[in-house]
């Protein structure tokens, strides 16, 4: 492919142990191929259950787009469910 944007995963540690076998976090960042400074331009972070975060890796890593993406979905500390 040669889009324009590549996205890369970084994985970070859950602090909380009442979270920490259950869920994964990290960020995704966003390359821009007409940036030559080889540093993302732009990144977010997300925390999901740690059963999809190989699909999601194996997803976000291998795509290009044109336009940079975000995907948004708020996480509910009390009911531990994602809102769409």
């Amino acid at each position: 492919m040669d889009k324009r944007y590549s996205y890369s995963v970084t994985e970070e540690g859950v602090m909380n142990p009442k979270f920490a076998d259950k869920f994964r976090g990290g960020r995704v960042e966003v390359f821009d191929r007409e940036n030559d400074s080889g540093y993302a331009v732009y990144e977010w972070r997300f925390l999901m259950p740690s059963e999809t975060l190989e699909g999601f890796i194996d997803w976000i890593e291998d795509i290009e787009t044109d336009y940079p993406i975000m995907i948004n979905a708020d996480f509910n500390m009390d009911t531990l469910e994602y809102e769409y």
